[in-house]
């Protein structure tokens, strides 16, 4: 499998990213005591007196112009006592570095905890939370994930499986604006990460919260009106300590029948208006005292969402840390070059974004 993953041609809505979520695109996987569910949406756990855990692993994914960081993300149902492990590889000078294990989840968090993994760093990288960073630049990778039980009867059953890729030295796009969007705002719900006992770091959770509370009332689904402290329990990370891993916020969403969920990188504003426009509000994680254009020696990186683009193409962010109490909204405007500042490449995230919106939504 041959994938053109570049930053400097990524113009489509989703960056460089390859997805996996349908009998079909795992026809090329290698799947031990696996099979397809079709009632279920997914791979599910097989016995064939081989194992007690699934087994499923990609195919060697070649990347035109190669790529120093991977983030993975999912989407499964996790019933208690299941859970899944993930891993990933690259391929660097024609080896292949070690599997790096990119995590434990599940929704429960019980028996086992959900958690990324630290201290595996080498000589080819490390995993820094939901990052593999790369020492040198890669031209493949594989990726691996183990459908596991606690009590051997309750097993994950996985629905997608994506990869988003860069080279994180080639991240400057010229990239024009998408104006179908300015103008547009979407009726996203506000919550407030400060307004909850210990929630001065819960903006990611929080702003996951708001985009499903918004899917909710679009498609009249009261279980997805969830509220900070559930979101905030329900993203924990153990060994990170925090709630802010990016793929355990998607993975959460994405827990919610009939909902996708990922994070991927983009390279320009242009594909946040892309998704606005198909009416879906996008999560950008950033640094926040570059949004509000302010110097100072500790750069904050924050969550917020982004509901739209004013009639000039400036963003319209909720953003969930407001000192409602003394009068300021989560509704804010911020300049379109403070967000670029903000949001891309290495002073940003590189333009890391949660994609949320509803199975089989077209988001070519």
């Amino acid at each position: 499998m041959e994938v053109l993953f570049t930053r400097n041609g990524a113009s489509n809505m989703d960056g460089a990213l390859v997805r996996f979520e349908s009998e079909e695109s795992f026809d090329d996987f290698t799947l031990k005591s696996t099979a397809w569910d079709s009632n279920a949406g997914g791979l599910s756990y097989r016995a064939e007196g081989t194992g007690d855990i699934g087994i499923v692993e990609s195919p060697e994914v070649s990347v035109v112009n190669g790529f120093d960081q991977l983030v993975l993300a999912w989407n499964a149902k996790t019933p208690v006592g299941s859970f899944l492990t993930l891993y990933a590889q690259a391929l660097v000078n024609g080896f292949w570095t070690k599997w790096y294990d990119m995590g434990v989840w599940n929704c429960g968090g019980c028996p086992q905890h959900r958690t990324s993994r630290t201290d595996q760093s080498d000589d080819k990288g490390n995993v820094n939370c939901d990052i593999l960073k790369l020492s040198s630049m890669a031209s493949a990778f594989r990726i691996k994930v183990h459908l596991e039980s606690a009590d051997g009867k309750r097993y994950p059953v996985l629905k997608f499986l994506s990869a988003n890729v860069i080279d994180s030295k080639a991240w400057i796009v010229d990239m024009p604006p998408h104006k179908q969007a300015w103008g547009l705002e979407l009726a996203v719900p506000e919550l407030c990460q400060i307004s909850v006992e210990g929630g001065d770091g819960w903006c990611s959770p929080t702003s996951t919260a708001m985009v499903l509370g918004y899917w909710a009332d679009k498609l009249n689904r009261p279980d997805m009106k969830i509220g900070v402290i559930e979101a905030a329990q329900g993203v924990h990370d153990e060994a990170w300590g925090g709630t802010g891993n990016w793929t355990f916020n998607t993975a959460f969403a994405g827990e919610f029948e009939g909902m996708r969920a990922y994070v991927t990188r983009f390279a320009g504003i242009a594909q946040i208006e892309k998704w606005v426009e198909k009416g879906v509000p996008v999560i950008v994680s950033l640094h926040y005292s570059r949004l509000k254009n302010v110097v100072t020696e500790h750069e904050s990186g924050h969550l917020m969402v982004i509901r739209g683009f004013t009639p000039y193409g400036d963003p319209i962010f909720n953003d969930p840390w407001a000192r409602v109490e003394n009068g300021e909204k989560l509704r804010k405007i911020f300049p379109r070059q403070d967000l670029e500042a903000a949001w891309l490449g290495p002073k940003g995230s590189w333009g890391t974004v949660y994609i949320i919106h509803p199975e089989g939504f077209n988001w070519r």
